[in-house]
């Protein structure tokens, strides 16, 4: 027997939760919202992105949710996502807690809908909202590989110019060239793109079914596609020191460069990706008893 097809909100219980979701989601879009503070604008967006890709999936659920939580899962969960609104708009600065609140929202929701079954009935629905906590990485996982991570993002810039054979010294983590000197900080380790990368290679993994080896693949190739990319950047960078042109190192450096550079890394990666996915659905299937588990 083949999969259930998925059917789009079937029932108005189905309809209930998607839209008590729409309503949560934007609310806290809405109250998230923190412009230009650090890393806020990544937690923004971030939040964004899984709160539209948890609601895609509600609304592309091929079973009907069983809302029989009783009243006091209900009015629980309506509780946690009500605090959890209120605590994302309580303040207008970003804070390391209200990665949690998506997630905390979303559980809410699913109390209320499944009670004590809610993290079984709507798992890959509370991964997506666990988003925000992977990007941006939180401070105290940077801390363990930003400086590692920076050491060999200047190395490999160094070694993109050595073998171009341009004069280039590689003092620390600086750049040495005589026209100037690039120094590479924790702000240019490419960190910050690898966690992109990761957001959405957690997105193609909730939205298709994958294998044990292709989630690794796919978190790998973020990884590899992210650092790589950021090498490019600051070669990039150390081209235009040696050139003496400041318009270009703006430009590629938080410029509308830096966009390009963006929508080059997510090609690349969506290229991995895509090979990785297709190889696996090129395969011939394992016999009549295989099957597909998300």
């Amino acid at each position: 027997m083949g999969a259930a097809s998925p059917r789009l909100l079937r029932s108005p219980r189905d309809r209930w939760l998607f839209w008590a979701g729409g309503v949560t989601a934007a609310l806290q879009v809405a109250l998230g919202y923190r412009s230009g503070a650090g890393y806020a604008d990544d937690f923004w967006v971030t939040t964004a992105i899984a709160w539209a890709t948890a609601l895609y999936l509600v609304w592309r659920r091929s079973e009907s949710v069983a809302a029989d939580a009783g009243a006091a899962w209900t009015g629980a969960g309506a509780l946690v996502v009500a605090a959890a609104v209120i605590a994302l708009g309580a303040t207008s600065s970003y804070k390391a807690f209200d990665r949690l609140l998506p997630l905390a929202a979303g559980a809410g929701l699913a109390a209320a809908a499944s009670g004590r079954r809610a993290a079984s009935t709507f798992r890959r629905e509370l991964l997506v909202l666990a988003l925000p906590l992977l990007n941006p990485v939180p401070r105290d996982i940077r801390g363990l590989w930003v400086y590692r991570l920076v050491d060999l993002t200047a190395w490999g810039a160094y070694a993109v110019h050595r073998a171009a054979g341009h004069a280039v010294i590689l003092d620390g983590d600086s750049l040495r060239m005589p026209q100037g000197t690039l120094d590479v900080e924790i702000a240019c380790s490419g960190m910050l793109g690898i966690s992109r990368l990761w957001v959405i290679a957690a997105l193609v993994i909730a939205l298709f079914r994958t294998t044990p080896m292709q989630k690794v693949a796919l978190f790998a190739i973020a990884a590899l596609v992210g650092f790589a990319v950021n090498v490019a950047r600051i070669a990039l960078l150390a081209s235009t020191v040696m050139r003496g042109d400041d318009a270009s190192f703006e430009f590629w450096d938080d410029g509308t460069g830096s966009g390009f550079i963006a929508i080059g890394s997510m090609a690349a990666a969506g290229l991995g990706w895509w090979l990785v996915m297709r190889r696996s659905s090129a395969a011939p299937p394992a016999g009549p008893a295989a099957s597909a588990v998300p």
